[in-house]
């Protein structure tokens, strides 16, 4: 439970993160539409509320959503940086977290 405790601590981190980056872009509406795809709350592929939101098509969104969530990779992996000493380190790291989320509770 602390393992999974802390992952899931890490990937709130990383979520504050993007969304203080869309903030500080003046997009956050776009963010909390994003969220529930971003964390898997949503419909996988129903992009169409999103856009009818935004008042654009769905292939604009699945664009956001795919940038959103290279975004979201980049900071999670810039956030286990801070806490090892090299690249080996991190990507042990990476994997201990995906373990821990996956163990059922």
């Amino acid at each position: 439970l602390f393992d999974r405790g802390w992952a899931l601590s890490v990937l709130q981190q990383a979520i504050d993160r993007l969304e203080l980056e869309f903030v500080e872009k003046g997009k956050k509406e776009q963010f909390l539409l994003l969220l529930p795809q971003l964390t898997g709350e949503g419909e996988r592929g129903d992009h169409r509320e999103v856009a009818e939101s935004l008042g654009i098509p769905e292939s604009n969104v699945r664009v956001m959503l795919m940038r959103a969530r290279r975004r979201f990779r980049e900071i999670l992996r810039q956030l286990i940086a801070e806490t090892v000493g090299s690249q080996e380190e991190l990507e042990d790291e990476l994997g201990y977290l995906m373990a821990a989320l996956s163990e059922p509770v």
